[in-house]
């Protein structure tokens, strides 16, 4: 049984909120194959599970790919409602912090892909 904490009605972990004040590990870029279903799902704005290589989980909408500082992110819509630390609307999520993706659209292109 895993212990997954999910974050789609509680606090966001703080390495996603506040980024520069966290030392991560330098970026591994993904696989291109992965990155196009991560595209797809930016395109058809999927909502999404996504869950972290901390075994942590967000539920958000997906919205777009992001390069910054040579890093690739995917940038999430959140509903402000649900978190308690952060008022953005949007979550960057650095793609390499990412452990599984899965789509919870009824009709989407994929169902779960796997981040190595």
């Amino acid at each position: 049984m895993t212990n997954k904490k999910t974050h789609s009605s509680s606090k966001l972990p703080d390495y996603l909120v506040n980024t520069s004040s966290i030392d991560l590990p330098d970026y591994s870029p993904i696989q291109c194959q992965i990155y196009d279903y991560i595209e797809i799902a930016c395109m058809r704005r999927y909502q999404l599970e996504i869950e972290l290589t901390s075994a942590e989980t967000i539920k958000a909408k997906a919205k777009q790919t992001r390069i910054k500082e040579k890093q690739e992110f995917l940038v999430v819509e959140l509903n402000t409602n649900e978190f308690t630390n952060t008022e953005e609307s949007e979550l960057e999520i650095r793609l390499d912090l990412i452990k599984s993706i899965t789509a919870l659209d009824k009709n989407a292109d994929f169902k779960t892909i796997e981040i190595d």
